[in-house]
């Protein structure tokens, strides 16, 4: 199987899970060559995926990947620094963020930034495929900062890709 099919594997698979409906608004931190933004704007009809990237390359490998879906007024991409992102607050209904390393460490900031831009309602969904071998306990550091700054746990996920797997973590606003 080639690299491509498998990333369009775990990409299908995190789209899935992030449960797009066609009227979702939607935040991708790190969204590097869009290849998420792709799988998910598929699901949309009237509503608008934002996807950002501190990476000038990466912004320009989405642009040219999801073309269609930036002229159908679908994606929009922003090169910045997710923490000086200035987006709507309480509008998003989905962040999401795969292998963005920015929530493995100490990421209070970070953690109350996405609090501020989740509606009432949305939630937070984190990726990670690390290049060796783990198990869902790999999830339990990521799960504390979560708790710590009042997200609540709905679900954590494993799934077995090639060469390893990936987990994801699904967190709603706490009180």
């Amino acid at each position: 199987m080639s690299l491509m099919k498998r990333s369009d594997l775990r990409f299908h698979w995190a789209s899935s899970l992030v449960q797009v409906e066609h009227d979702s608004r939607i935040l991708e931190i790190g969204c590097g060559a869009g290849l998420l933004v792709e799988k998910m704007v598929e699901h949309l009809d009237s509503g608008k995926i934002t996807a950002i990237d501190k990476s000038p390359a990466q912004v320009a490998k989405a642009a040219q990947r999801n073309a269609l879906s930036i002229e159908q007024g679908k994606v929009q991409l922003i090169e910045t620094d997710f923490i000086k992102y200035q987006g709507p607050e309480n509008i998003f209904d989905r962040v999401v963020a795969f292998n963005v390393n920015l929530f493995l460490r100490q990421a209070t900031d970070a953690m109350q930034k996405v609090r501020s831009l989740i509606s009432s309602t949305g939630q937070f969904i984190l990726f990670y495929q690390f290049p060796y071998p783990v198990d869902i306990t790999a999830a339990e550091p990521i799960i504390d900062q979560l708790e710590a700054n009042r997200f609540k746990i709905i679900r954590k996920s494993i799934k077995k890709f090639d060469p390893t797997p990936a987990f994801c973590i699904v967190a709603a606003r706490g009180r």
